[in-house]
């Protein structure tokens, strides 16, 4: 099979793989059961219809939407109170297709993703239309991730770093992907445009494939949220530290490099301007025609600083398991894995990793504690506190792949023995983790977190399509298909990778011989 198939056929599974394990996670979840996303459902729907930003009223932006998109503010009955199930909902009253007056608080927002992900909207004319607008959502979220999978798996070192990308798809990045909310894009393309940059730089200065996969997901990301700039900022730069400075500049005076620069400055551009030209950062805080007061409203920018920084641990769990309207946690042993395998990859990474790779590191671990302080602290005194774990998706998802990336040059290769148990074991744990998060959550939409069990299985007071123990059943055996086929991949890429390591060892000492002999 040649490079470009191998290439071709990778994304492709791995694509498929995580749409499907996102559309469960779209069907599992009752409408307006993710963050905000009644306001994102209503800005998508209006978005696609011509109004990019509608009317300034005190709680929001009046558009025109159908009946059904606009009837989403009425699930969020359940939200914030994880006993209640999401059977609470009253009947919608009126044709489900007719065009009425609602709001979004998103209505200063980007139109981008919006427009790639609302014209569902005009298709269906009831409920179905929000199930589509996530599914849309979760196929281009996922599509960046998978793409990066592609690349990292023609690396000369790829267990590491895949293995790296298994752990970043934590269960809320998933929940994340399948909603209608910007939150995972900017995660995933900030994956795409990493994994794009170390191809280039250390890999395969010439893959057409990695440059096109920069511009597009940069490109993409930076119109994502108002921070996300900085996130893909985070993702192009630092990168150029671990060559040296006269590599670097040859790196960037490449035509192909200096067209990226140009569409991503221009997207870039275009992005700010949008932020800026509607004041989208900070309108909920210098608005007067928006009267939402956040807690800590007032503080110092030093209480806002410290308020996050002493949290870190607290944002760090939201990163792997909550969910609905931060109402609904995962239960401890999906903690426990992920804490693991986190904290496990960055400890031996700050242990082992010297010089560049060290500081690379350092430099994005440093980003993840403390922009978002910062962040906070410029924002705490006019709008209160602000910063959910989610937020830090970009920032942790590219530590976890610098981290793997920088170790993967560092450890020795593994025996046959070690590396089975490890790869078998990884893929065992994230898919347990999986699949236990996704029943939880479900159980606590279906009969509410103190619900009985026998109630979740046998008579739920909600049910999402195919039934509770039917999509249960449906997601658990995606995951152990993925975790199978995904561990028996990494094998491969170790049998080869090792291949590849003993040949440059070869190499190496045939060139040591005839430098001897000379």
């Amino acid at each position: 099979m040649t490079s470009a198939r191998a290439t071709v056929r990778v994304l492709l599974l791995s694509w498929l793989a995580l749409v499907l394990a996102g559309t469960a996670w779209a069907l599992a979840t009752p409408i307006a059961g993710s963050p905000d996303e009644p306001a994102h459902l209503v800005k998508a729907a209006s978005v696609v219809r011509g109004e990019w930003v509608g009317t300034p009223s005190p709680v929001g932006h009046e558009v025109t939407v159908p009946q059904y998109v606009a009837w989403s503010h009425a699930w969020t009955c359940y939200a914030f109170n994880a006993e209640v199930p999401a059977s609470c909902v009253p009947e919608m009253p009126g044709d489900p297709a007719e065009l009425v007056t609602s709001v979004t608080m998103a209505g200063l927002y980007n139109p981008v993703y919006y427009l790639i992900v609302g014209w569902p909207s005009l298709v269906f004319g009831d409920e179905s239309g929000i199930y589509a607008m996530r599914i849309v959502s979760t196929v281009v979220t996922t599509f960046f991730v998978a793409a990066a999978v592609s690349l990292i798996a023609r690396w000369r070192r790829p267990v590491l770093p895949l293995l790296a990308i298994a752990v970043t798809m934590t269960p809320t990045l998933l929940f994340l992907s399948s909603a209608v909310n910007p939150n995972a894009l900017e995660a995933t393309t900030a994956i795409a445009v990493l994994a794009g940059m170390y191809t280039l730089l250390r890999e395969n200065p010439r893959s057409r494939w990695a440059v096109a996969l920069v511009i597009i997901a940069a490109s993409l990301g930076v119109t994502a949220r108002g921070l996300s700039p900085m996130w893909i900022a985070l993702a192009l730069v630092p990168p150029l530290m671990l060559v040296r400075w006269r590599e670097a500049v040859a790196f960037l005076r490449r035509r192909d490099v200096a067209v990226g620069i140009a569409v991503i400055g221009l997207a870039t551009a275009a992005s700010l301007a949008w932020t800026l030209g509607s004041n989208s950062l900070l309108a909920g805080a210098t608005d007067p025609d928006i009267h939402i007061i956040y807690p800590g409203a007032g503080s110092s920018p030093i209480s806002g600083f410290f308020y996050i920084l002493v949290r870190t641990v607290d944002f760090a769990q939201q990163l792997v398991g909550l969910f609905g309207w931060m109402e609904t946690w995962a239960p401890s042993a999906v903690f426990l894995v992920y804490t693991t395998l986190i904290g496990g990859l960055l400890a031996v990474a700050v242990v082992v990793l010297r010089k560049r790779a060290f500081w690379h590191v350092i430099a994005l671990l440093g980003a993840l504690v403390f922009l978002p302080a910062i962040v906070q602290a410029a924002y705490v005194t006019t709008g209160g506190y602000i910063w959910q774990g989610r937020y830090s998706l970009p920032i942790f998802a590219m530590l976890m792949l610098a981290a793997a990336t920088m170790l993967a040059d560092r450890l020795p290769t593994s025996s046959r023995t070690t590396l089975l148990r490890t790869v078998w074991l990884c893929s065992a744990a994230i898919a347990a983790a999986q699949v236990t998060a996704f029943v939880f959550v479900l159980k606590r939409y279906a009969v509410g977190s103190t619900g009985a069990w026998g109630d979740f299985v046998r008579s739920p007071s909600w049910a999402p399509p195919l039934g509770t123990v039917g999509l249960s059943a449906c997601f658990a055996a995606l995951c152990v298909a993925a975790g199978v086929a995904g561990a028996l991949a990494l094998l491969r890429a170790a049998h080869e990778q090792r291949e590849r390591v003993d040949a440059d060892a070869d190499q190496r000492a045939d060139r040591e011989a005839e430098h001897h002999a000379l």
